[in-house]
């Protein structure tokens, strides 16, 4: 088709040319456009601008969207599969718990604990302290570092932990996502430690070094407080 006539203009979407809207006729025109006809196209033009503009703001929003779903997947699994103890307290009550956490305080499901106060799982030495931190988290949004704590299980037994907590959005809420680590074993090992360092492997009696630490003790304090006295008394037992 033999072209007489032509008219464009810039279709703009994001203040960026997109494409042309054109108009093209195979008769010749001897009269130029008006104005207004100018401004028809161009109203066009804007018209289907905006439209390819929402259009790809849709698609955006969308692909965030499949993109956050994605990524809190992830992170949902990544909690709930973590060795690590993780939990969430919101308004004193602990409203989710993954299952190394639900094991740790001595259940045999996460529902068996979400729904329970947090301070119930607290040792009673460390409640104020902790309420302290949870606070120092949720209304000043601070991290809360690892700090060694005890806990009380489900069963009433007392465990060695350390705890963390970071600031949570639960629901639009302010909450605490707490990470607690299991150090009981450790405890003891490192409690054996220092009582194999102190004591007689074959008889358990306190040995010479113990003994040497507790009259540097001793001697320490007599320097600070004059009015502090004691004796060493020497004995043998004849022991063969």
């Amino acid at each position: 088709m033999s072209i007489k006539l032509y008219i464009g203009t810039p279709i703009f979407v994001n203040n960026r040319i997109y494409g042309t809207l054109c108009f093209s006729f195979p008769q010749a025109r001897i009269k130029k456009f008006e104005s207004h006809e100018q401004e028809i196209i161009e109203l066009m033009a804007q018209g289907i601008g905006k439209f390819i503009e929402a259009e790809e703001m849709e698609l955006e929003r969308q692909q965030t969207e499949a993109t956050l779903r994605d990524s809190e997947e992830r992170y949902r699994r990544l909690v709930e599969y973590s060795p690590e103890a993780i939990a969430v307290n919101y308004m004193g009550k602990l409203v989710y718990i993954n299952t190394a956490g639900a094991k740790l305080l001595g259940a045999n499901s996460p529902e068996e604990i979400i729904g329970q106060f947090f301070w119930k799982f607290i040792h009673p030495d460390y409640i104020e302290i902790e309420k302290r931190r949870q606070h120092q988290v949720q209304q000043q949004g601070k991290q809360a570092e690892l700090q060694e704590e005890k806990l009380v299980r489900l069963d009433g037994k007392i465990i060695d932990v350390e705890i963390s907590g970071i600031p949570y959005n639960y629901h639009g809420q302010v909450a605490t996502q707490i990470i607690i680590r299991n150090i009981t074993q450790r405890k003891r090992s490192q409690e054996k430690l220092i009582h194999d360092a102190f004591h007689d492997v074959l008889t358990g009696l306190p040995n010479r070094t113990l003994f040497f630490d507790r009259l540097q003790q001793a001697l320490r304090r007599s320097r600070q407080h004059p009015e502090y006295q004691f004796a060493v008394l020497f004995l043998d037992l004849g022991l063969k």
